[in-house]
């Protein structure tokens, strides 16, 4: 019995010191590696501590939540606006396809007895323009990811947005407006026309509100992204003086 241990023992050692020689210099340096703190992590740290905040900690964690915003920003506006953007070549697409092959597209053959070939390409268009001024508006300036900047980086995400974002979001939902109510249009015309049984084309609602209720939402991600940069300037305003002996 106590041979069979010690023999048992002994296999143990020669697998362990046969894993550690296998071991690759990769692996050991990825072990060695510190962890990326997770994002926030700062902020925690600082915000345990009950005691006051002094000027240096004050301004680390203004600029921890501007990094913070920056990051956000980045995220949400790069995403809404390159799924803008890929709305807009769909569009656009149909556009072309339509004046080169008239009446092929399921969404626009259906239709073809109430609309007409240059309105519904004109049409189509316009909402092709709506989704490609919301990407722009979304995608324009967008905060870089780490390098250079520092201070004016974040503190440039945080800005409230632009005349000419704005301008361009106002445009987009006008726009969107314009192709909504064409299509809306059609389809009253269809049910008019043919009845509620053949006429009604309900699979179609996409096509007047898919545009203007994603411009809508991507009004409402740069609304966000700006009210969120206006609490970390709201935060910056409140700072105090204070020192800690």
């Amino acid at each position: 019995m106590a041979r069979r241990a010690r023999g048992a023992a002994a296999a143990d050692d020669d697998a362990s010191a046969a894993a550690a020689g296998s071991s690759s210099p990769a692996a050991a340096a990825a072990a060695a590696a510190p962890r990326r703190a997770r994002p926030g992590a700062a902020i925690d740290a600082m915000l345990a501590d009950d005691d006051p905040l002094d000027e240096a900690e004050q301004r680390a964690l203004i600029r921890e939540f501007e990094e913070l915003q920056a990051s956000q920003a980045r995220t949400f506006r790069g995403l809404f606006g390159a799924g803008a953007a890929a709305g807009a070549a769909f569009f656009g697409h149909a556009a072309a396809a339509q004046i080169a092959r008239p009446w092929e597209a399921r969404y626009t053959g259906e239709l073809r007895t109430v609309i007409s070939l240059r309105g519904s390409a004109a049409a189509l268009a316009l909402q092709a323009l709506a989704l490609a001024l919301a990407a722009a508006a979304l995608l324009s300036r967008l905060p870089p990811r780490g390098g250079g900047g520092g201070d004016a980086r974040a503190r440039a995400a945080c800005a409230p947005a632009g005349a000419a974002r704005r301008g361009a979001l106002a445009a987009a939902g006008a726009a969107a407006a314009g192709g909504a109510a064409y299509w809306g249009a059609a389809l009253r015309a269809s049910v008019a026309r043919h009845g509620p049984a053949l006429g009604a084309h309900w699979e179609l609602i996409w096509l007047p509100m898919g545009p203007l209720l994603y411009v809508a939402l991507c009004a409402y991600v740069m609304w966000s992204v700006a009210a969120t940069g206006g609490e970390v300037e709201r935060l910056r305003r409140l700072t105090y003086a204070y020192k800690k002996v």
